[in-house]
């Protein structure tokens, strides 16, 4: 896998207190509700159940509606306006997290051979992609 020219991945120890050097991070359990959202969005999972946008896109449509922010003769377009732009959003962390995993397993054994948190290595490269994206997480 080829790495990505434009991040450059330095060596990193931590100073948490209770942190061993070189340990792998412990993969969630059972913590992610697992969803395959369309092709036209993404094929990754995401943390909130497309049920769950559901309902808070049917929410923010009808306090924008009883608030007289929005007029509109469909409420039901509106929602799901509203409901294909959060799924839209909400994807996003995911999909960075996501290229994050991607850049730091061609990264893999330089970061094993140094001692270099997963963690933080994680942290700093999702924080360049950010950047990079000029997403607001």
């Amino acid at each position: 896998m080829d790495r990505d020219p434009g991040l450059e991945i330095a060596s990193v120890s931590s100073g948490l207190k209770g942190e061993r050097r070189g340990t792998r991070p412990k993969k969630p359990r059972g913590c992610y509700a697992t969803l395959l959202i369309s092709r036209a969005i993404s094929d990754l999972p995401m943390l909130l159940s497309r049920e769950y946008v559901g309902y808070l896109a049917r929410e923010v449509t009808k306090k924008l509606l009883a608030g007289e922010f929005i007029a509109t003769k469909t409420a039901a377009a509106v929602t799901e306006k509203v409901h294909a732009a959060m799924l839209e959003e909400f994807s996003l962390e995911d999909r960075i997290n996501d290229e994050v995993r991607v850049i730091l397993e061609a990264y893999a054994e330089e970061m094993r051979k140094t001692g270099a948190n997963y963690q933080e290595m994680f942290r700093k490269v999702k924080n360049e992609l950010v950047r990079k994206y000029k997403a607001v997480l």
